[in-house]
C-alpha cells in the first residue's frame, strides 16, 4: 500500500512555537442525531477514588449497571473507562438516560460527545534554540534528551528521518507507555529510542458510525500510522531529530530539527482522516498519557465559537485539568479563526494557549512584467519550469465562450479576487492557461505547491501595479519564475492573519492566548473607457460633532447654517414630500443658481421643488443603453423621474442639509430634532443611481458636468467601487469628472467604501477627492434580554419595536433537527444560535416555524439590522453569547424575556471606526493617504420615502454627507479657499479621540486603536475646521506633479489638462505631493521629503515642530520653526526620514504637528513602512 497523501503539499506556513506546539485549526460541532437515539456521553466523576485501575473501572460499571439494570447492558454501553489520570467513562446512552445519570450522587456532570476537527526548519534558529551555543536552554538540557512529549494528533509516520534515534541513550526509566502494532505499523520495528510510544484510539469514532466505519474507504488504517501528515508534522516540529538538507522540492533547505531535538516522542492517534477527532478518544489518550509518564502534552486541537465551559462541558479542558494537577503542562492551539476577535479557543487558565506568528523566512515567486519590472508573489509555491514571457489576459475581459474558443490558452490569467480562488484555478487548468496571478487579501499561509501551473498570489497594492502595466501596455506580457526562499533580514514577524484572537469569550478577565510562536488613437480623444457602473456605499450626529445652532459662535452660527450654500447630491434621487426638505424660513434661491428642476413620473417640478430643494434632475441614458433599450422601470420598481424610490438619496440629502424636523424618530427610537450638517443649505438632487444600487458612469459624468455649470458649492457622492480600482486619469470616469470639478473650485466629497475591515480596499483614492471613512458615535440601540435568573444582557445591532416577548423557553439551534422544527418543538419558544456568517437563513426558518424570538451570537458588524415589529431578531457578541450559553446549559428550564429596543445616548459609549468602513493603504498610489477624514456613519437616522418618514442606515454613504454639509458651511465661511485647502483643514484639525476625549478604536478583526489607514486624519472636527492656522494647499501645478509621479503618459495628461504638457525629467517624487500627510511605503535609506504650508491665521504667526516619530523611524524637520509675516504667507520645509529597523516592517504610525503655543495645532499623520528589497513585495 502506498500512502501518496503523505506528501504534505497542503501544509500552511511553518509556525514558530515556543512551547513545542504547532498551532492549527480545530473546529467543534455537536453530533446531530434524533434526540431519543443512543448517543455517546462522557460521564465525569472527578479524581480517582482508588489507586487500583481495575477497581476504578469496576466502580464505573456499577454506576452504569444501576442505570441500565444489568452487567451485560453496562458492558455493551461502555466505550472507555478513564481510570489513570482521572475517573470517568464514555458510554452510549439515550438523552433521558443521560439526564437520569447526571442526578447520580457520584457523578460530577454528563456531557454529550463531540467531535473535533484538525485544520491545519527554520523555526529553532529563528527563536535562538541553537545547539552550538555554549549556554542556553538547548545546551543546558542536552537538547531535551530526558524529556518525553506526548503528541495527541493523527498518529505518526515512523520512517521519517526526523524520528531517527541515532545518538540517543536509553529510554527514560519512568516511561510506562506502550508501542502497539496495527495495520501497516509494526511496533517492534517502528518504535525506537526516539519514538518510544505509539497508540491509537478509535472507539469513539467507530461508535459514532455505529460500526459502519470503513477505514480503507476513508483512506485510513487502524493503527498509529499517520496517513494525513498532520501528526507527523507536529511531532517533528516539537522534537524532530537533526536532518540535514531537508526541503520541499528544494525550498526551505537546511537542517530540520525540532524545538527539543533529542526529546522522546509518544504518539497518541486520536484524529482521523477528514480531520475528525472524537472527545472520548481524546480523553482516553490523555488518561494514558498521564499514566505513561509524559512531561508535556501537546495538542494542536481547539474549538470554535461557541466554546464549551471548562468545568461543566468541555471534556478537553477537564482532561487537561487533571493532567496539570499531576504536574504535566498541556499546550494547545489557540485556533485558526482569526483575525476575528473573541475567537481564541482552549481558554482554560490551566492550559498554555498558543497563537501563531510568521517568522523571518518567506517564499516569493518572481513575476517579471514586460517592462522589466519584477514584483514578488506571496503565499504560493511553484517549483516547476520557468514560464517564459507570455501574454497576460484579464479575467474580467473574458467570457465563458472566450475560454472555450481558446483565447486564454498559452497565456497568463490575471484576476482580482477577495474570496477563495479555487474556481479560477480549476477553470485555468482546464483551458490551457500557463499561469495564474491572483490579487487578493493576504492570508499569511502558503498555498499548496504546484509543479505544472504557477498560481501566484499578490496583494492588492502589487495587483494594482500589474493592472496599471496591463492597461497601459499594448501587448502586456509576464514571466513567472520558480519560487525562491528568502531567509533572515529584512523580513519582520507578525501575528498570522489566521491566528485566533482574544479576548477570552468565556472568562474575559483571563488573558488568552498566552504566548505566540512562530486608450484611443483619435487626436481629439483623451482616452476611451468602457462604461462601468458604480455602487451606492451604504438627529444625533450634529449634536455629537458640536454643530449646535443655538451656540452664539461657531461655524453653524457664522454661516447662517449654510443658507447661501448649494450642495449637489448625486445619488438615487429625492423624496420631496419629506419634512426635511421644507423651505420654511428660507430666503430667495441664490442668484448664481443656473440649474433646473425637471418633471417626470410621479414628480411635478412646480410643486416638488422649492427654496430648499432648488434643483432635481435624472440621468438614465447610460442605464438604458446598458439594457439595450429593454429596461422596464415598473418591473424594477423604479420611476423615470428625480423621485427616489429606494431612500438612499433622500437619506443622504437630509444628512447633509436637512431642515429642522422636531420629534423625528423611527417608531419611537432615536427621537429628537432631525437636521443636517448645514440645515439651511440648498439641495440640488441629481439622480444617477437606480434600484438595485446601479449607477452607470456616463450618467454620473453628465450629472457632474451639469452640477459644475449649475453653480453648486460642493458635490457629494456616496458612491464607490470595489477592488480593482480604476486609475484616475486613464480609466476612471468618476475621478476625471471630480478632477474637472476641483479645477473649477468645487470640492468633491466621496465615500471610502464599505469593504472593511479588509486592508487596501478604500476607494475614491484620487488626491483631489475628499474620501470619507465611517465611525460609530455616542448613541447606541440595545434590546434588553432578561434571562430566567433575572440577569439582563443587552442585544446590539438590531431594532425591535413590537410588544415585549414575555418569558419563554429557550431552545438551542444545534440541539434541533429539521424534524424537530416540523414537529413544532420550537413553536412559542426563543431560538438561540451561534453564527459567524450571515444569519438570514436562521431568521427565515424561525419565522416560518412559530418561533417568538431569535437571539444570535455573532461578530459585530457596526450596522443596525432592519427594524422588526413581529419577531425580535437580537444580536449579541460572542462574550454575551457565552453568558447566555452558560445560563442555558446550567438551568433545567432556561427561559428569557425580550423587551423593546431602547435608545442610549452619551457616555459610556465610545467611538470606533465602523467595521464595514473600507481601509487603506491606497492600492493605486500607496504614498497618498486614504481615507482623508472620518465622520459618523453607523446607525444614522434620516429621511426616507416611507410612512414613518425616517429610518436608520449605516455606511460610508451616511458619513459622506455629514462631511459634505460641513464643507458647504466652510465654503460659505472661507469662499477664497481651494478644495485642497478645505481638505487640509479637515485633516489637520481632526480629532484623534472622540469629542469627550476617549480614544477611537478601529472595530474589525481584531479591534485596535485606529490608525491613519482607518480614519485618515481622524474624526471631523467642525469646531476647529474654519481656523486651522496653516493649510497644505494644492493647485494646478501640484496635481500635475502627482499625475507625472504616478506614471501617467504625457499624452493622457495633456488631453486631461486641455493643453500640451510634458512631465519633467527626472520624474518628481510622489512623496513630495503637497498632501496633508506623509506616507512612505518603501523606506530603505535616508530620504528628504518637502511640504509647503500656507498661513491662513494671524499675520505674524510663529510655529514650532512637534514630532511623534513612528516606531523605529528617525525624523528631522528643517527648519524647526516657521515664522510668517506680511510678505511671508508660504513656507517650504523638509522632513529627513531614516529607519533604525534592520528588517522589513509593516506600517508604523506617528505625526508631525506645527503649533503656535497651542492656539493652532496643525497635525498631519505619518505612515512609514521599511522595505529593504528593491523588489515590490
Amino acid at each position: 500500500m502506498e500512502f501518496s497523501s503523505l506528501i504534505v503539499s497542503n501544509h500552511r506556513k511553518h509556525i514558530a512555537l515556543v512551547f513545542i506546539c504547532l498551532v492549527l485549526i480545530l473546529k467543534i460541532a455537536f453530533v446531530s442525531s434524533d434526540n431519543q437515539e443512543s448517543q455517546i456521553y462522557t460521564v465525569h466523576l472527578g479524581e480517582r477514588q482508588h489507586d487500583d485501575p481495575k477497581l476504578v473501572t469496576d466502580s464505573h460499571h456499577d454506576i452504569l449497571r444501576s442505570l441500565l439494570g444489568s452487567k451485560k447492558a453496562s458492558r455493551e454501553s461502555m466505550i472507555y473507562s478513564y481510570r489513570h489520570g482521572f475517573s470517568g467513562f464514555a458510554a452510549k446512552l439515550t438523552p433521558p438516560q443521560a439526564r437520569e445519570l447526571s442526578e447520580h450522587p457520584d457523578v460530577v456532570h454528563v456531557t454529550r460527545s463531540k467531535y473535533m476537527k484538525l485544520a491545519t526548519t527554520r523555526v529553532s534558529d529563528y527563536l535562538g534554540l541553537t545547539r552550538t551555543t555554549p549556554t542556553g536552554l538547548v545546551h543546558e538540557t542536552d537538547m531535551g534528551s530526558g524529556a518525553i512529549i506526548g503528541i495527541l494528533d493523527t498518529g505518526i509516520w515512523p520512517d521519517s528521518k526526523s524520528f531517527s534515534d541515532n545518538g540517543l541513550g536509553p529510554i527514560p526509566a519512568r516511561w510506562k507507555g506502550k508501542c502497539v502494532s496495527g495495520e501497516w505499523f509494526n511496533a517492534s520495528s517502528n518504535c525506537n529510542r526516539k519514538l518510544i510510544g505509539a497508540r491509537y484510539y478509535a472507539k469513539g469514532l467507530l461508535e459514532n458510525y455505529n460500526g459502519t466505519y470503513d477505514a480503507a474507504e476513508k483512506g485510513e488504517v487502524m493503527s498509529p500510522l499517520d496517513v494525513t501528515g498532520h501528526g507527523t508534522h507536529c511531532a517533528s516540529i516539537a522534537a524532530g531529530s537533526f536532518v540535514q538538507d531537508a526541503s520541499f522540492l528544494g525550498l526551505g533547505s537546511g537542517t530540520a530539527r525540532g524545538s527539543a531535538p533529542r526529546a522522546r516522542i509518544a504518539s497518541y492517534k486520536v484524529c482521523w482522516s477528514k480531520e475528525v477527532c472524537y472527545a472520548p478518544d481524546i480523553l482516553k489518550a490523555m488518561d494514558h498519557a498521564i499514566r505513561d509518564g509524559v512531561d508535556v502534552i501537546s495538542m494542536s486541537l481547539g474549538s470554535t465559537i461557541p466554546l464549551d465551559f471548562e468545568v461543566d462541558r468541555s471534556d478537553f479542558a477537564i482532561g487537561a485539568f487533571h493532567a496539570v494537577m499531576k504536574g504535566i503542562p498541556v499546550v494547545c492551539a489557540g485556533g485558526n479563526d482569526g483575525p476575528h476577535s473573541q475567537t481564541v479557543s482552549n481558554v482554560a487558565p490551566w492550559i498554555i494557549t498558543v497563537a501563531a506568528t510568521t517568522m523571518d523566512r518567506e517564499f516569493f515567486t518572481p513575476i517579471t512584467l514586460g517592462n522589466n519590472v519584477t514584483v514578488l508573489g506571496q503565499e504560493s509555491l511553484y517549483t516547476g519550469k520557468e514560464v517564459g514571457f507570455a501574454d497576460i489576459v484579464y479575467l474580467e475581459d473574458l467570457t465563458k465562450n472566450d475560454f472555450l474558443a481558446g483565447k486564454a490558452k498559452g497565456k497568463i490569467l490575471f484576476a482580482f479576487q477577495i474570496e477563495n480562488s479555487l474556481d479560477i484555478e480549476e477553470y485555468a487548468k482546464s483551458n490551457g492557461v500557463v499561469g495564474v496571478i491572483i490579487a487578493s487579501n493576504p492570508y499569511d499561509h502558503i498555498a499548496p505547491g504546484t509543479t505544472d501551473i504557477p498560481y501566484v498570489y499578490v496583494d492588492f497594492e502589487i495587483g494594482m501595479d500589474i493592472m496599471l502595466y496591463f492597461k497601459t501596455a499594448k501587448f502586456p506580457k509576464a514571466k513567472i519564475s520558480p519560487t525562491k526562499s528568502f531567509v533572515g533580514r529584512p523580513f519582520s514577524t507578525k501575528v498570522a492573519r489566521f491566528s485566533s484572537r482574544g479576548p477570552n469569550s468565556i472568562s474575559p478577565a483571563i488573558l488568552k492566548p498566552d504566548i505566540a510562536a512562530p486608450g484611443s488613437e483619435h487626436p481629439d480623444v483623451v482616452h476611451v473607457t468602457r462604461s462601468k457602473y458604480m455602487k451606492l456605499a451604504t438627529t444625533r450626529v450634529s449634536d455629537y460633532l458640536g454643530l449646535t445652532p443655538t451656540a452664539p459662535t461657531g461655524l453653524v452660527h457664522e454661516t447662517d447654517m449654510g443658507s447661501g450654500a448649494i450642495i449637489g447630491i448625486l445619488d438615487t434621487g429625492i423624496w420631496p414630500d419629506s419634512k426635511s426638505f421644507s423651505d420654511n424660513g428660507l430666503g430667495p434661491i441664490p442668484t448664481r443658481w443656473k440649474g433646473k428642476c425637471v418633471s417626470g413620473e410621479w414628480f411635478n417640478a412646480s410643486s416638488s421643488c422649492n427654496r430648499k430643494l432648488i434643483g432635481a434632475r435624472y440621468y438614465a441614458k447610460g442605464l438604458l443603453e446598458s439594457y439595450n433599450g429593454t429596461y422596464d422601470a415598473m418591473e424594477k420598481d423604479e420611476v423615470m423621474s428625480p423621485l427616489d424610490v429606494t431612500g438612499h438619496g433622500t437619506h443622504c440629502a437630509s444628512i447633509a442639509a436637512g431642515s429642522f424636523v422636531q420629534d423625528a424618530s423611527f417608531l419611537g427610537l432615536g427621537s429628537g430634532t432631525a437636521r443636517g450638517s448645514a440645515p439651511r443649505a440648498r439641495i440640488a438632487s441629481y439622480k444617477v443611481c437606480w434600484s438595485k444600487e446601479v449607477c452607470y458612469s456616463p450618467d454620473i459624468l453628465k450629472a457632474m458636468d451639469h452640477a459644475i455649470r449649475d453653480g453648486v458649492d460642493v458635490i457629494s457622492m456616496s458612491l464607490g467601487s470595489t477592488i480593482p480600482l480604476e486609475f484616475e486619469v486613464d480609466r476612471s470616469d468618476f475621478a476625471i469628472g471630480a478632477f474637472h470639478a476641483v479645477m473649477k473650485g468645487i470640492p468633491v466629497v466621496c465615500a471610502g467604501g464599505n469593504d472593511g475591515p479588509v486592508t487596501q480596499t478604500v476607494s475614491n483614492v484620487a488626491p483631489w477627492i475628499i474620501t470619507v471613512a465611517a465611525t460609530t458615535m455616542d448613541r447606541e440601540f440595545f434590546t434588553p434580554i432578561t434571562l430566567g435568573n433575572n440577569v439582563t444582557v443587552l442585544g446590539q445591532e438590531s431594532l425591535y419595536t413590537g410588544k415585549e416577548v414575555g418569558f419563554a423557553d429557550i431552545v438551542y439551534l444545534e440541539d434541533l433537527t429539521k424534524n424537530d422544527f416540523l414537529a413544532g418543538k420550537a413553536k412559542g419558544k426563543i431560538l438561540f444560535a451561534f453564527q459567524i456568517e450571515n444569519s438570514l437563513d436562521i431568521e427565515e426558518y424561525a419565522k416560518s416555524n412559530g418561533v417568538v424570538g431569535v437571539i444570535i451570537a455573532s461578530k459585530p458588524y457596526d450596522h443596525i439590522a432592519p427594524g422588526t415589529t413581529d419577531i425580535p431578531y437580537v444580536y449579541v457578541d460572542f462574550e454575551i453569547g457565552m453568558d447566555i450559553m452558560l445560563y442555558f446549559k446550567t438551568t433545567k428550564f432556561p427561559k428569557a424575556k425580550i423587551s423593546r429596543t431602547k435608545s442610549f445616548v452619551g457616555r459610556p459609549f465610545s467611538t470606533k471606526v465602523a467595521r464595514f468602513s473600507s481601509r487603506g493603504p491606497n492600492s493605486i498610489s500607496p504614498a497618498i493617504l486614504k481615507p482623508d477624514i472620518a465622520a459618523p456613519g453607523s446607525g444614522i437616522l434620516a429621511a426616507v420615502p416611507s410612512e414613518e418618514g425616517y429610518a436608520f442606515m449605516s455606511g460610508t454613504s451616511m458619513a459622506t454627507p455629514v462631511v459634505s454639509g460641513i464643507v458647504a458651511l466652510l465654503r460659505q465661511k472661507r469662499p477664497d479657499w481651494s478644495p485642497a485647502a478645505i481638505r487640509s483643514a479637515l485633516v489637520t484639525t481632526a480629532l484623534q479621540t472622540d469629542p469627550f476625549g476617549e480614544p477611537i478604536s478601529a472595530e474589525g478583526s481584531p479591534r485596535k486603536l485606529a490608525s491613519p489607514f482607518d480614519f485618515g486624519g481622524g474624526l471631523v472636527n467642525p469646531g476647529k475646521v474654519a481656523d486651522p492656522g496653516l493649510v497644505y494647499d494644492m493647485g494646478y501645478d501640484e496635481y500635475v506633479h502627482y499625475l507625472c509621479s504616478a506614471g501617467y503618459e504625457n499624452k493622457s495628461i495633456s488631453k486631461l489638462l486641455g493643453k500640451i504638457y510634458t512631465c519633467p525629467s527626472p520624474t518628481p517624487s510622489m512623496l513630495d505631493v503637497n498632501v496633508p500627510s506623509i506616507t512612505i511605503p518603501y523606506l530603505n535609506e535616508e530620504i528628504i521629503i518637502t511640504r509647503t504650508v500656507t498661513n491662513v491665521g494671524p499675520v505674524g504667526s510663529v510655529y514650532k515642530a512637534v514630532i511623534e516619530a513612528p516606531l523605529g523611524i528617525k525624523l528631522q524637520v528643517g527648519p524647526e520653526t516657521l515664522e510668517f509675516g506680511p510678505n511671508t504667507k508660504k513656507i517650504t520645509f523638509t522632513v529627513k526620514v531614516s529607519t533604525t529597523h534592520r528588517w522589513n516592517t509593516d506600517y508604523n504610525f506617528g505625526s508631525l504637528t506645527w503649533t503656535d503655543n497651542g492656539a493652532h495645532n496643525v497635525r498631519i499623520p505619518l505612515s512609514v513602512r521599511t522595505r529593504f528589497s528593491n523588489l515590490k513585495i
